[in-house]
């Protein structure tokens, strides 16, 4: 909310919703860092594993924000089809409207959360652009199927530029694939 009021747009009307709140981290999010991984320590390993479905201990998964994020983006289509829209949220937040739009797998995800390239991560004060209109042409398309990012803090100001969206689609040998590339939950002699 402040972040909002200090963008200090002309006219602006600010609608808030709950569902953008950040996510819960649960035990995790008021146990200081040093303590960690002597209290936690399990569960952050199996964050490794699984992050998209990980749940902090008494917290919520990447999963269920996502599933608050859907209902934002029915309230936009429902109700703001005609319009631009502004969002401002933090960045676990940003990264589940990636999810949803882009329709990113839960592989990709985790490439993303896991990554040390600095370049997979959601930085402060960077914006997400999604658009309809295809900035080749000016084309309207039913979806939003272009990307950007922005980092205005960087010097020089950081940009991807326009990116077409690739959502994932699969055959059979491919869905395969990515099933053969996924640790085994249990062991076949269990």
């Amino acid at each position: 909310m402040e972040t909002a009021a200090l963008l200090q747009l002309p006219g602006a009307e600010w609608l808030c919703d709950f569902y953008l709140t950040e996510r819960d981290w649960g035990e995790l999010d008021i146990c200081p860092e040093n303590e960690r991984e002597e209290k936690f320590g399990a569960d952050l390993r199996r964050r490794e594993i699984e992050p998209f479905f990980w749940r902090p201990p008494n917290g919520e998964s990447f999963a269920q924000l996502c599933l608050r994020i859907d209902r934002v983006l029915d309230t936009l289509h429902r109700e703001c089809a005609d319009k631009r829209v502004l969002i401002v949220c933090h960045g676990e937040v940003m990264r589940a409207f990636q999810v949803r739009v882009e329709r990113m797998s839960q592989v990709r995800f985790k490439e993303l959360i896991l990554s040390k390239n600095p370049q997979d991560s959601i930085h402060n004060c960077q914006i997400v652009h999604y658009t309809r209109r295809n900035p080749g042409n000016g084309r309207l398309a039913p979806y939003a199927g272009w990307v950007r990012w922005l980092r205005p803090t960087a010097q020089p100001v950081a940009t991807s530029g326009w990116q077409e969206i690739a959502r994932p689609r699969y055959d059979d040998a491919s869905l395969l694939a990515v099933v053969e590339r996924s640790p085994l939950m249990l062991d076949d002699g269990v």
